[in-house]
């Protein structure tokens, strides 16, 4: 199920929050596997900001689109290095090591927009010569979301306690 609602997720992106997606590309990554990496292809022209940080005194910037290129690189069996993500590298080792819920994404960014663009060009080359295999048929499944209020359980439990008639401070005691 939760494979099935990553993908379901995917579908409508712009009902998703940016800090959901890289949750989201790890579900699918880990829970589908080589067999869904196409899913995740339409996302490596996704630019939304997801954040930025410090590593070895460099600001470097994480984008969705990067996120979704480490984890193709490596359902691909890929050399993350190849493509200057080190630190993915690393990051998918400990994954296997550990298997984490769902990975640590901070290691997947890059310092400068050409060295995100040279990985970009090497991926869609890499994908023109070995094309994606079709993401398999899933059951269709009715899935009531809202994407809004299901990530915060005190919003749904204020929305009950509103709609019974209470207040939104009743639904914290």
């Amino acid at each position: 199920e939760g494979l099935d609602l990553a993908l379901h997720m995917l579908a409508d992106l712009k009902q998703v929050q940016s800090h959901f997606r890289p949750q989201i590309v790890a579900v699918v990554g880990l829970l589908g596997g080589k067999p869904y990496a196409a899913a995740l292809e339409p996302l490596v022209d996704d630019r939304t900001a997801i954040t930025q940080m410090m590593i070895n005194n460099r600001v470097v910037g994480i984008q969705a689109r990067d996120i979704a290129l480490a984890w193709l690189i490596h359902l691909t069996d890929q050399d993350h290095e190849a493509y200057g993500m080190p630190q993915a590298k690393a990051q998918f080792k400990a994954l296997a090591q550990q298997r984490l819920a769902h990975g640590n994404y901070h290691g997947f960014g890059f310092a400068d927009d050409a060295k995100r663009e040279a990985a970009l060009k090497k991926w869609r080359e890499y994908v023109a010569a070995h094309p994606l295999p079709e993401v398999p048929k899933r059951p269709k499944r009715e899935l009531e979301i809202d994407f809004g209020v299901a990530a915060a359980p005190r919003a749904v439990a204020a929305k009950a306690a509103v709609a019974k008639g209470g207040d939104v401070k009743a639904a914290d005691e």
